[in-house]
């Protein structure tokens, strides 16, 4: 088996590299058939980014500690991340930021739509404004969230596989903007 014995302390409790690694391969090879030598090439694949990601400084002054890392991936992508929140066991988790560089909008939304064999629930980006006649100023938010509409009862459950899906979107945006950033430069 592909396991490392070296975990890092991660900020989530059960988000270990090891969990990180095996769900983001468990959920990429879903209904497929591979031998143990496919399996063990597609770990080795996420090997790398995923130690890097959970190497990520975190810098922002972020109190819900799950929301830490993808915010802060999100921050050094060239997003900027203006308020965070994990659900507190009431809600699902969301992310609301700011993005003026269209190119750069396009390629997170691509990840969050590529990445859909990796996620539990279905994730997108909605805009959101203020009204334009009380503040013409202020700028085009935007919001990371999952699907909606799930019943009370369903949200304390779904909220663990959201945070854990942050954590595998996180991943797939660092790959997205950082791994694929340093192939084009050599």
């Amino acid at each position: 088996m592909f396991r490392e014995n070296n975990t890092p302390n991660h900020e989530k409790p059960g988000s270990t590299f090891d969990d990180l690694l095996n769900t983001a391969v468990d959920r990429v090879l879903a209904g497929r058939t591979m031998t143990e030598k496919q399996r063990n090439e597609t770990a080795d694949y996420f090997k790398t980014p995923l130690r890097e990601y959970l190497g990520v400084e975190l810098t922002l002054p972020i109190e819900d500690k799950p929301m830490r890392r993808i915010c802060q991936v999100l921050t050094e992508a060239g997003f900027i991340t203006v308020e965070s929140c994990d659900g507190h066991g009431e809600k699902l988790p969301k992310i609301f930021f700011e993005c003026q560089d269209q190119m750069s909008l396009r390629r997170l939304a691509f990840t969050i739509q590529s990445h859909t064999s990796y996620k539990s629930l279905r994730w997108y980006i909605r805009l959101f404004s203020g009204n334009p006649s009380l503040n013409p100023d202020s700028p085009l938010m935007f919001i990371l969230e999952a699907e909606q509409g799930l019943s009370p009862t369903e949200v304390p459950t779904k909220r663990n596989e959201a945070l854990q899906d942050l954590d595998l979107l996180g991943l797939g945006i660092y790959i997205e903007f950082f791994e694929n950033e340093e192939e084009s430069e050599e």
